[in-house]
């Protein structure tokens, strides 16, 4: 499976969120997967998370990353089932990329998230980030990128001359390319660098299509295993990016190419709410 274009998170206040406990509920799309929202003093039963969107929204997306979910469910609008229903038990995996037909929210009961048992038992249900959201298309097999990790933080020194340093956060940035994007391919990283001067993307660099226990492929729009046992890992790699000024679009000329464009350039990694 190829790298994913999608909207920015369709979550996007605190007032859209309802949980069972828990306050802070800002970490669950703040752009920072390393900071938890956590329930407080539910250790056991059913805990719930539910967002509410401000309008009707239309989405395809769930991502999950940094959590510690061992059994849950996900359904919309009242109790309905997404196209494959999300009904997880014995999940090992932290980070969660799930897929599904398109379906329109309501703002009466949106999105609700029930989480039955965590990885280890007896603690409270945690989360880094939560992205609900739209996508906007999957890149071409001649794709490829190059993480780049950057540690944020700041150095500080005390009145006696110690000097310390204060860690913020670390940024992923990305090196990207996309070689031989047919021409009528290549009207979608247009309309994504316009979007881009409005407002950020959120980019998954190479979500994994895992196989169920008998080692048969899931169907091609469930990215995540419902089922009990083997889980292909996937490395959390997602989350908001802005394109670089440098960021542009070629096309190939002379013998290279006839009829081709090669997309280049940097992604910046976003933050706020933008």
């Amino acid at each position: 499976m190829n790298s994913k274009f999608c909207t920015k998170n369709s979550i996007t206040s605190s007032t859209e969120l309802t949980v069972s406990s828990g306050t802070n509920t800002r970490l669950l799309f703040d752009r920072r997967t390393d900071v938890q929202f956590s329930t407080s003093g539910e250790t056991s039963g059913t805990r719930t998370i539910r967002w509410i969107p401000a309008a009707t929204t239309t989405i395809d997306t769930i991502v999950i990353q940094n959590c510690n979910w061992d059994a849950f469910t996900v359904t919309y609008n009242g109790g309905l089932d997404f196209s494959l229903p999300i009904l997880c038990v014995g999940n090992t995996d932290k980070d969660l990329y799930i897929t599904f037909d398109n379906v329109e929210i309501d703002t009466t009961n949106g999105v609700l998230l029930s989480i039955t048992n965590t990885m280890t038992a007896g603690v409270e249900v945690k989360c880094g980030e939560l992205y609900i959201g739209l996508e906007l298309f999957e890149a071409g097999a001649a794709s490829d990128y190059t993480p780049k990790s950057k540690e944020f933080a700041f150095s500080h020194q005390l009145s006696d001359g110690t000097n310390f340093k204060v860690f913020i956060r670390e940024i992923i940035n990305f090196d990207y390319v996309e070689h031989v994007v047919e021409s009528a391919q290549w009207i979608n990283y247009y309309d994504l660098k316009q979007r881009n001067k409005r407002e950020t993307f959120f980019f998954v660099a190479k979500p994994v299509l895992p196989v169920n226990l008998s080692g048969v492929a899931l169907p091609a729009n469930l990215d995540v295993s419902f089922v009990v046992g083997d889980y292909s890992t996937w490395n959390g790699l997602a989350g908001h990016y802005d394109f670089a000024v440098d960021f542009d679009i070629y096309q190939y000329e002379g013998n290279l190419q006839t009829n081709g464009y090669i997309v280049k350039g940097m992604m910046l990694q976003a933050g706020g709410v933008r």
